[in-house]
């Protein structure tokens, strides 16, 4: 898998540099120290990183007095995207005189490595790997760490190695289990790579399918057959997939995902699910784009016109930036939705029950709370998509190196609404982005079900979306519109 190693933190530079030590001016005594390090760590909860930086910039010499200080100052170079810098400020920290305990040491240590790593230095890295794997042979957040410094420097069976080791270590951190599952991708696709229209761009469609009717997908199929566009579905775990495994028989260009997780409302196993989809599409081939929808979506345009401007260098994706309070809380709180369990949705009491993997979620959210959540942009926007494919590089390269981000995000509240989006608003500095989908939230239910073509035609704030949900999968009328539109594509050929 291709890595973009060099903008794992959005390739933006620091706001100031470090003062030489000459000029630094450090506070007099503790108490000063103290309010500092409150001062910047203020300004980094509401996101103002390149301030922050600002603030402690002029007195680098404090760092030596207040270990916080000095590991606050080693994460806005994280933010900022100097890997270099940060891996420096890091390493310091691994001897810093003040460091409070040995999980501080590991931390310093893994995220030494993780940066040098970032920046390129893979030799550096190695170094510090070394180093850190004799001094905590049995941790498994150092197995973790040196295992993503062997994956961006290539090395995929060293890292999933490290990754089996660190999984042996920590058997119900999810996040290693992933790491350790991508390493043993295999390096030929298989299954057949997606057929591509001459001159046209590949096109995957991944298909979020939950509702057991496999009408609507079939429908997506004949659709999308007509411009050589690939339909990957993932069918929640919950369901019976029985109907869908019957209608892959018969199309082509369809093909259901093997591994299946339980989705929940607003759990973080629908990023999951979209990464590992991800990974599949890339593993399968070149492509130009990834759409993600849901089986009641149906497209609004022809299919030729929907290939057009997936051609074109827009990122189809609904991105609100800076958010309201509301949304701003989905992320700076702490849920966990993924079972039955937790989730807010209604089920039987009896389901309620808590399982020991609920309570190791439970208590890594506890350890994230102690820990708090990583500082970012939030950005925030419809759920699906129509992603080009050095979009879903950097979603994938960031997903896969930044564990704090990750984590925070898998202890949010409908995580599928801002992860992506999160990621995209600072990787890709003045790419354009518009919506994809058209979905009725002005009238009950929310969303609305389209089931008539009049329905469709007369939408309130029509716009020049490409797609539309949720419709009534066995509405003739709906089937009609949409052949309507497939055979337009015909009568050009």
């Amino acid at each position: 898998m291709e890595r973009f190693l060099g903008r794992m933190f959005g390739g933006k530079k620091p706001a100031t540099e470090v003062a030489p030590p000459g000029e630094d001016v450090p506070p007099p005594d503790a108490a000063e120290l103290e309010r500092l390090y409150q001062e910047a760590y203020m300004l980094r909860a509401e996101g103002r990183v390149a301030q922050a930086e600002a603030v402690l910039a002029p007195r680098a010499g404090a760092r030596a007095q207040h270990f916080h200080l000095a590991r606050l100052y080693a994460e806005l170079a994280e933010l900022l995207g100097a890997t270099a810098e940060a891996a420096a400020r890091w390493e310091s920290i691994c001897a810093h005189r003040a460091i409070p305990d040995d999980q501080w040491q590991r931390e310093a240590h893994a995220r030494a490595i993780l940066n040098r790593a970032a920046s390129g230095d893979h030799a550096a890295a190695q170094t510090l790997a070394e180093a850190a794997l004799a001094l905590f042979p049995a941790e498994a957040r150092i197995m973790a760490s040196c295992a993503g410094a062997a994956e961006s420097r290539g090395d995929r069976p060293g890292a999933a190695a490290l990754w089996q080791r660190a999984v042996d270590l920590a058997p119900d951190d999810t996040a290693y289990q992933e790491g350790l599952r991508r390493t043993r991708l295999p390096a030929e696709p298989s299954a057949t790579p997606v057929r591509t229209a001459p001159g046209g761009p590949r096109i995957v469609v991944l298909v979020l399918a939950y509702l057991q009717n496999a009408a609507g997908m079939e429908r997506l199929a004949r659709y999308f057959a007509t411009i050589d566009a690939e339909l990957l579905v993932h069918v929640d775990a919950k369901v019976d997939d029985s109907a869908y495994r019957d209608a892959a028989k018969r199309h082509a260009n369809l093909r259901l995902m093997a591994e299946r997780l339980p989705i929940y409302w607003g759990g973080f196993n629908t990023v999951r699910a979209i990464l590992r989809a991800a990974e599949l599409a890339v593993a399968a081939g070149p492509f130009d784009r990834l759409v993600l929808i849901t089986e009641d979506t149906i497209p609004l345009l022809a299919p030729q016109d929907v290939r057009r401007r997936l051609a074109s260098a827009v990122e189809f994706m609904h991105l609100v930036r800076r958010p309201g309070p509301a949304v701003q809380r989905r992320y700076r709180g702490f849920y966990f939705f993924d079972s039955l369990a937790t989730n807010p949705r209604h089920c039987d009491p009896a389901d309620r029950e808590l399982n020991d993997d609920v309570i190791t979620s439970l208590e890594r959210l506890r350890a994230l709370r102690a820990r708090g959540k990583a500082s970012v942009d939030l950005c925030h926007g419809s759920t699906y998509w129509a992603l080009s494919r050095e979009a879903i590089m950097a979603v994938l390269e960031r997903h896969e190196r930044d564990a704090h981000v990750r984590e925070s995000f898998e202890f949010s509240s409908i995580p599928e609404e801002q992860y992506f989006h999160t990621i995209l608003g600072g990787a890709l500095p003045g790419r354009h982005f518009a919506p994809c989908l058209y979905a009725d939230f002005s009238r009950p239910p929310h969303p609305y079900v389209f089931t008539t073509q009049a329905d469709i035609l007369s939408r309130p704030q029509a716009g020049a979306e490409m797609f539309l949900r949720k419709t009534d999968m066995g509405s003739a009328e709906i089937e009609g519109f949409v052949e309507s539109l497939r055979k337009k594509k015909e009568l050009l050929s």
